[in-house]
């Protein structure tokens, strides 16, 4: 009798522990198989994820060479493009350029890179697709080819998938790229790369004194002891009896013992610090007529012929006018200036008295451009371009 209930007490303790462990391994399946599932999507998602910031590199570097070879063609030919954006999208979809191909495009159009991404293996099923590019102008010295693709990507037997429609604005430079108009408009033997200028100014009038004399263009020292004083400008507090330097600026009224200087002027040290932290730009410009200090870093935009890009708009052409050949202005162009000396030496007619403007001074019309102090010689630009550039106060004449 005893043995039996010792039985039946071990029945009933048995049950709900059976039925435990039950359902202890029914969770554990369960939990296994919800970690399995958050695995695969999170696997899938990264796979999508991968493909999209790949095809975008890839339109990156489609688009950069269809650029490549259409400016390649006009200067090789030395004849425009009919229809610029027409032109990059067939080259970035076919790979040719009226429907001949180029060697630039091989193995690097939309459809190749489309391609790759399909047969490469990642573990799962895949599809991927796109729609042709529309190529646009963006900001001067970039483009933008809008499309859309789709991405598909599912387990071996299809049990879950992850499906994208994206709608892509993807923008390439062309920076870096050679400018059509110059080599057009200079039977070929001049050639001009797009580069940024890289100045938060073009020029600053940073400093008015009450008295100044002489005009002189140089780096600025705060070292009375420099050791080339002859190429400086030096900035100090009291300038009395300073000699031997290229120019000076002095914050008191006392004048020093050098032709070209500007006194009196307020927290000079202070306000050319603080341009120079701003600028990066270290050189300063003595104005005589208006007893001013400034900054010129238009300078170097003329001397190695950087682009510069106006966020107002009234801009030179852009990169598809220029590879049409098209002289005229646009609200997302980009223009530069020519130099003179440049022309000069490659034994190409110079117009003397043209606006400096690259696309202005090569139109068939006549810009009159005057001399702007403190900038070469040769140069030209008229008031409403001068003032573009906030050269307006050092424009003579016009």
């Amino acid at each position: 009798m005893r043995a039996q209930i010792y039985s039946l007490l071990a029945v009933v303790i048995m049950i709900p522990l059976t039925i435990y462990v039950a359902y202890y391994i029914t969770s554990l399946q369960g939990i296994k198989s919800d970690i399995t599932t958050r695995i695969l999507a999170d696997q899938m998602n990264e796979i999508v994820k991968n493909i999209q910031k790949d095809f975008i590199k890839a339109i990156e570097i489609c688009g950069r060479r269809a650029v490549l070879a259409a400016a390649n063609h006009v200067i090789k030919e030395g004849q425009p493009l009919d229809n610029a954006s027409f032109r990059i999208k067939e080259l970035m979809v076919n790979g040719t350029l009226y429907g001949n191909g180029t060697y630039i495009m091989i193995n690097n159009t939309v459809e190749d890179w489309k391609e790759r991404i399909n047969i490469t293996h990642m573990g799962f099923r895949k599809n991927f697709d796109s729609s042709e590019p529309i190529v646009e102008n963006h900001d001067g010295f970039n483009l933008k080819a809008l499309m859309k693709f789709v991405i598909n990507v599912s387990d071996s037997l299809e049990r879950m998938s992850v499906n994208r429609e994206i709608d892509a604005n993807i923008t390439f430079s062309v920076t870096g790229m050679e400018d059509p108009i110059f080599p057009l408009n200079t039977g070929g033997r001049l050639g001009r790369i797009i580069k940024v200028y890289p100045y938060p100014y073009h020029a600053k009038k940073i400093l008015t004194g009450i008295s100044g004399s002489g005009n002189c263009s140089g780096n600025f020292t705060f070292n009375v002891s420099d050791e080339n004083p002859g190429e400086k400008i030096l900035v100090i507090h009291n300038a009395s009896g300073v000699s031997g330097f290229l120019g000076v600026i002095g914050e008191t009224a006392d004048l020093p013992s050098v032709s070209c200087y500007v006194v009196n002027t307020v927290n000079a040290i202070e306000v050319i610090n603080s341009t120079y932290n701003e600028s990066g730009y270290p050189e300063l410009y003595i104005d005589s007529k208006s007893s001013a200090v400034w900054s010129l870093p238009v300078t170097e935009a003329i001397e190695y012929g950087y682009y510069t890009h106006f966020a107002a708009g009234n801009n030179g052409p852009d990169i598809f006018l220029r590879l049409e050949g098209k002289l005229s202005s646009s609200q997302q162009g980009i223009e530069s200036f020519i130099n003179l000396p440049e022309l000069e030496e490659l034994g190409i007619p110079v117009k003397t008295n043209q606006i400096s403007i690259d696309y202005l001074y090569f139109s068939d019309e006549n810009y009159i451009g005057y001399p702007v102090r403190g900038l070469p010689e040769w140069f030209r630009i008229d008031a409403t371009h001068g003032s573009k550039y906030n050269l307006t106060e050092l424009i003579e004449g016009g």
